[in-house]
């Protein structure tokens, strides 16, 4: 039996822990998100940027999930800490801006899906100028929501291509699903001033539903809606300051004397009009009850001549535009100034 060496010393490999390869896991994905921060390295080559982007979001975490399960999830609690401080890492650096971006757009990128006209800017300013009155003046400014980190703007790809719900100012509605997802998520267009409907591609039911949605959008100020308009729809717009109607076809349609009679009464009414739809002669007075108008476009034939110079005499503090076709230049009648 051969003699054993007393001066003789066993080396004994040691590898590394699980606690230990789950905390440099830690400090590696913090580096690497500083580093990406401060050093401005998600603003080289795209495919650079992407590859840092999965990096920082997805392998750390892989990498301790598969740590976890080949140990047979025997983790002391050091190590049990440190994945769940990795983990919460992993969500407050990637699942949580992701979910914000993509919740702050939720309204639109439906609204999109169904091919809905939305903006968020506005295409009435020139008109407004015109008139010398802004219905939007005492709008709220709704600022945009945090900029995604950039490091995680690859990851989210053309989902953050819609606008944020808070920033949409205008809406064109021209289906029943279009507007149904539009009055399921009226509440988060917080910045919407201006609604445009197609009546005659929308169904009765729908246009009930968008009568009782009114009430809880504040911030429009504006709405246009084609010919036939329901009675008693008008009667819903009780906030709104400025409303134009059209024929909503080649074919000039005449409004309803009881479509004039509401318009008339709508307590906030500024500006209408009317240019693309005819009024009938006899319910021109109607419009002089109106306390509140002082900007009004009609659309004028040889008859009306009469009643619309009886109209600017009872309504002296009302500025009347008119036209004799549609597209021709807005020509003053009335001397009133607004």
């Amino acid at each position: 039996m051969p003699a054993v060496d007393a001066g003789a010393t066993t080396t004994i490999e040691r590898r590394p822990s699980l606690r230990t390869i789950l905390l440099t896991l830690l400090i590696l994905e913090l580096a690497l998100v500083g580093a990406l921060y401060l050093l401005g390295w998600f603003g080289t080559a795209g495919a650079l940027r992407w590859a840092a982007s999965a990096l920082i979001a997805v392998l750390p975490l892989a990498i301790a999930c598969y740590l976890t399960v080949s140990h047979r999830f025997r983790l002391s609690t050091r190590s049990l800490l440190i994945l769940t401080s990795l983990f919460a890492v992993f969500v407050f650096l990637t699942v949580q801006p992701l979910y914000k971006a993509l919740d702050a757009r939720r309204g639109s990128r439906e609204l999109l899906a169904h091919r809905t006209w939305i903006s968020n800017y506005s295409s009435n300013d020139n008109y407004y100028f015109f008139l010398g009155y802004d219905p939007r003046s005492s709008r709220p400014n709704v600022a945009e929501s945090p900029p995604m980190p950039a490091w995680l703007r690859p990851l989210a790809g053309d989902r953050l291509t819609a606008p944020v719900d808070a920033t949409i100012q205008e809406v064109r509605l021209n289906r029943d699903a279009q507007a149904a997802t539009f009055v399921a998520h009226a509440a988060r267009f917080r910045a919407l001033n201006s609604v445009s409907i197609r009546t005659a591609t929308l169904s009765p039911g729908t246009m009930q539903r968008l009568q009782l949605a009114w009430p809880s959008l504040p911030s429009i100020v504006r709405v246009h809606v084609s010919c036939p308009v329901p009675t008693g729809w008008l009667q819903s717009l009780r906030q709104v300051k400025t409303v134009s109607i059209d024929s909503g076809s080649r074919t000039l349609k005449e409004l309803s004397r009881e479509n004039v009679a509401e318009l008339a009464g709508l307590p906030g009414l500024v500006q209408l009009d009317l240019r693309r739809v005819r009024v009938a002669a006899g319910d021109l007075p109607l419009l002089a009850q109106s306390a509140t108008l002082r900007h009004l476009t009609l659309l004028i034939s040889g008859p009306d001549a009469d009643e619309v110079r009886k109209l600017i005499v009872a309504a002296p503090q009302c500025r009347i535009f008119g036209v004799t076709s549609p597209n021709q230049p807005l020509r003053q009648l009335s001397p009133a100034s607004p």
